[in-house]
């Protein structure tokens, strides 16, 4: 929608559009995290405050494993450099664990 509103083609470039949908993957990949892997959508209450809590733990949890895997994928480089394939956390086991 937001192109189509858009038609001046020399004022918004097409390069703009793709430049702007590169730098809302991230924050695509974190809605996917939050939605799949911490299933933020099903909650234990009903009450606001109930989801409030869930969902600032989901986001606690988020960002505890981030950290986790942050420091791994560092000694994880550190100990396989010059391995031919490059080795990284499986983030959906690492949620689990």
């Amino acid at each position: 929608m937001l192109i189509t509103l858009l038609l001046d083609i020399i004022k918004y470039n097409t390069y703009i559009f793709k430049e702007l949908y590169f730098k809302s993957w991230g924050v695509e990949l974190f809605y996917d995290e939050l939605k799949n892997k911490l299933k933020v959508e099903y909650f234990s209450g009903y009450s606001n405050q109930s989801i409030n809590q869930y969902f600032y733990a989901a986001l606690f949890v988020s960002n505890v494993q981030t950290l986790i895997v942050s420091e791994l994928t560092d000694v994880i480089n550190e100990q396989t450099k010059g391995a031919k394939c490059k080795h990284k956390v499986n983030s959906n086991l690492s949620f689990g664990f």
